[in-house]
């Protein structure tokens, strides 16, 4: 039995051994590589969906605030109508040539109506303070919630993400280990079969 034979045998053991490992190797990869995907689609989604949560709620928040001022600005528009109306009944009176009495009357619905509009106006802007304010709040909190929400998701899916992205790079060059060992091997397999092919064809009886 030659020495080249024995070569080639060894090799094809070992590289057996080699493809054995790197089909192992190779779904391992390729299942590392679909987690990988599956967590940074979950992150994504995760994000995505608390997100839209916060935006609804800032969407909420603003339709609140505006209807709060729209109910100060007409509760003020009610009031300047009121006054307005009052004092064309008093320069109607005064106008009709109307009883003092009446014109008396006018004149005090006159005083009441913008001492109404006065405090409707001072409560409207205290309204919208209010609500200003209220808004702001809100806002200032929901971020902070956002803001720490995204923070504690994105440390503890980061590290597992990361652990996961090692181990698939791990997984890769070890797989590129054995695929030049595995080239290694054929080389040396090819040349172990040029070399047993020679030896039996020069100690193999020659007929004449």
């Amino acid at each position: 039995m030659s020495i080249g034979f024995l070569i080639w045998q060894t090799n094809t053991t070992k590289l057996n051994d080699v493809n054995t490992e790197m089909a192992l190797l190779t779904l391992q990869k390729n299942q590392t590589t679909e987690e990988i995907s599956d967590m940074e689609a979950a992150i994504q989604e995760s994000k995505d969906s608390f997100d839209t949560i916060c935006s609804n709620q800032t969407m909420m928040m603003s339709e609140c605030y505006n209807a709060s001022l729209q109910n100060a600005q007409n509760y003020v528009s009610t009031a300047s109508s009121t006054l307005s109306d009052a004092r064309k009944a008093l320069q109607n009176a005064k106008n009709s040539g109307a009883d003092q009495q009446t014109i008396e009357d006018a004149q005090k619905a006159v005083e009441i109506a913008e001492a109404q509009y006065e405090q409707a106006k001072t409560e409207s802007q205290q309204v919208q303070t209010s609500a200003y304010n209220q808004y702001q709040n809100n806002l200032q909190q929901i971020n902070a919630i956002k803001q720490q929400v995204n923070r504690d998701q994105t440390t503890q899916q980061q590290v597992e993400l990361k652990q996961l992205k090692k181990e698939e790079t791990r997984l890769e060059l070890r797989l590129n280990t054995l695929e030049t060992l595995a080239k290694s091997l054929e080389a040396e397999q090819q040349s172990a079969q040029d070399s047993a092919t020679k030896w039996a064809e020069s100690t193999a009886p020659k007929y004449t």
